[in-house]
């Protein structure tokens, strides 16, 4: 029993001793290839971590720089910065995010705001100066670079439904420059291929929108006038005159013990028996 159970030991070990030297020999053939494709791979994650890293980096400073070159929304919805450093942070940021579509759709919307209100981008709505104001040519100028820019975004994004929302944000921003331009046909057009699109990729909000820009067109072809003053009806010989009128006190009203102070001395009614007025007390 003895001699069986130590020939079973031997030939476990010569057993144990082939598979050894087969795995020698084998790291001898093929160790080097393999540790190689190892160090390959780990080069090409650590790699791939680094450009995700770098790659975050840059669209964050893509984004802060179009932050800064929006500038803050104006009393009127319209943003005061500068149309020319949105479209400079879309020319060197084109592809990262949506920060080129994002930046160009903001540059249009300064440009048809700034006709719209017939003051040039950036004015200061509290001091406005001569020369903000834009000359009728200037104003059409503007409204082709925001129908122009608008047209460049939807041209982007029409065919990719993850960017939808950009799509029909620059559709319906062209609409709106083209109804200034007098173009209602084109803005017609546009605005039913919104209609279309919206109901495709389920934005009921926005088609609702469409519609009814769409609805207000007709209404928007008629333009407002203003009456000049010799079309107006002349006065009546007794009418009162215009301008800012101060109802006199009625009788015995005291407006000191109202609690009301007064700079000036009051004015009352006669009473109509022709007796003198009650005296004022003088103001304390």
């Amino acid at each position: 029993m003895d001699d069986r159970q130590r020939k079973i030991e031997i030939g476990a070990g010569l057993q144990e001793s082939r598979l050894n030297q087969d795995f020698i020999h084998w790291l001898n053939k093929y160790g080097t290839a393999v540790l190689t494709v190892v160090l390959i791979v780990v080069g090409l994650y650590a790699a791939s971590v680094q450009y995700g890293r770098w790659r975050d980096g840059k669209v964050d400073s893509a984004f802060e720089q179009y932050a800064a070159a929006r500038g803050a929304l104006g009393s009127d919805g319209v943003l005061l910065g500068s149309p020319d450093a949105l479209l400079q942070t879309a020319r060197e940021h084109r592809g990262q995010a949506s920060v080129s579509e994002l930046a160009t759709l903001d540059a249009a919307s300064i440009y048809l705001g700034a006709a719209v209100r017939g003051l040039r981008p950036g004015t200061n709505l509290i001091d406005i100066k001569p020369e903000d104001a834009l000359t009728p040519e200037q104003i059409t100028d503007m409204l082709k670079q925001a129908a122009t820019l608008y047209d460049e975004v939807a041209d982007r994004t029409r065919a990719d439904r993850s960017r939808a929302v950009l799509y029909h944000q620059a559709t319906l921003g062209a609409a709106a420059a083209w109804v200034s331009l007098g173009d209602f046909d084109q803005a017609s057009s546009l605005l039913s291929s919104v209609v279309e699109s919206a109901e495709k990729a389920n934005f009921p909000a926005t088609a609702a929108e469409a519609r009814k820009r769409l609805a207000d067109l007709p209404s928007l072809k008629t333009p407002v006038t203003l009456a000049r003053a010799a079309d107006l009806p002349p006065e009546p010989a007794d009418a009162p005159p215009s301008g800012l009128q101060v109802e006199q006190m009625p009788e015995g009203f005291d407006p000191f013990k109202e609690g009301i102070p007064l700079e000036v001395e009051p004015t009352t009614v006669k009473p109509a028996d022709g007796s003198s007025p009650p005296a004022t007390p003088p103001q304390p």
